[in-house]
């Protein structure tokens, strides 16, 4: 399995990058092995299916950088200066869930952890760097997205765009982004608890990047029935083809306009 994906644009290109990077289901066998039971039949905030949700994205001339791998194998939204074996909320190699729960039998040593970090996370990294790098060099700036989805309600809202209260991109593209979402009737905020994670800020200091993290609510396009049970949740056609054309709109729209920027 490979550590990632890059969907390359196949029509004009325009600066914009999406980082889909909590999305991946893969986990090898050895680290399953080393899981609690329950965490194997349970691996909690997967952003599900957002691969297939974007997939039109590069039909608009937008790059994907897409993980494979599960969040628990890395967790690629971290800090490397953060301790590696950790909180779910913080650290590169979760060792409880984001209920507390324990994820390991027995945690991996320090050389797995070592191993882990760079085989995984470095090299995913290193892909996304050199994307919005190109992306620099060609257009003289780049505009992250990275793409989440979330599970609890935040006060209904459907959207959630967090640029760190305008630290992490103009003001000109989040209105952009903002505006279009609420034109298409998704109750839509800002920094409402999620104000952008490691990838958006870290990437921000690159010369030229602007980043915004931009979360969807799991209500919002999978369906209700299946968000409470023990199992994965299915994504079908319908919901699938509904909420595709929904975003695929708004994108059309944020393109033109980045365009201008």
């Amino acid at each position: 399995m490979e550590l990632y994906q890059i969907h390359k644009p196949n029509g004009d290109l325009v600066p914009m990058v999406a980082n889909i990077s909590h999305s991946g289901q893969y986990v090898p066998a050895h680290i399953a092995r080393q899981w609690t039971d329950e965490h194997r039949k349970n691996t909690l905030n997967v952003d599900w299916y957002l691969d297939r949700l974007y997939d039109f994205l590069p039909e608009l001339g937008i790059s994907i950088l897409q993980a494979t791998h599960s969040r628990y194998v890395v967790d690629l939204n971290r800090s490397l200066s953060n301790p590696i074996p950790g909180s779910f909320k913080t650290s590169v190699i979760a060792d409880r869930n984001s209920r507390d729960q324990p994820v390991y039998i027995s945690p991996p040593d320090e050389d797995e952890l070592q191993e882990r970090v760079y085989n995984y996370y470095i090299p995913y990294h290193q892909a996304l760097y050199e994307l919005l790098d190109r992306t620099v060099r060609t257009f003289g700036k780049a505009y992250l997205i990275d793409l989440h989805s979330f599970f609890g309600p935040h006060r209904g809202y459907e959207i959630i765009l967090g640029d760190d209260d305008g630290q992490l991109c103009s003001p000109s593209f989040v209105d952009c982004l903002e505006q279009h979402y609420l034109t298409h009737g998704y109750k839509t905020g800002r920094n409402v608890q999620f104000t952008g994670g490691y990838i958006p800020g870290h990437y921000h200091k690159m010369p030229g990047v602007e980043s915004i993290q931009v979360e969807i609510r799991y209500h919002t396009y999978l369906p209700e029935d299946h968000l409470e049970g023990p199992d994965p949740p299915t994504l079908g056609d319908l919901e699938l083809s509904h909420g595709r054309s929904a975003f695929r709109s708004i994108f059309e729209n944020v393109v033109q306009e980045v365009k201008r920027l």
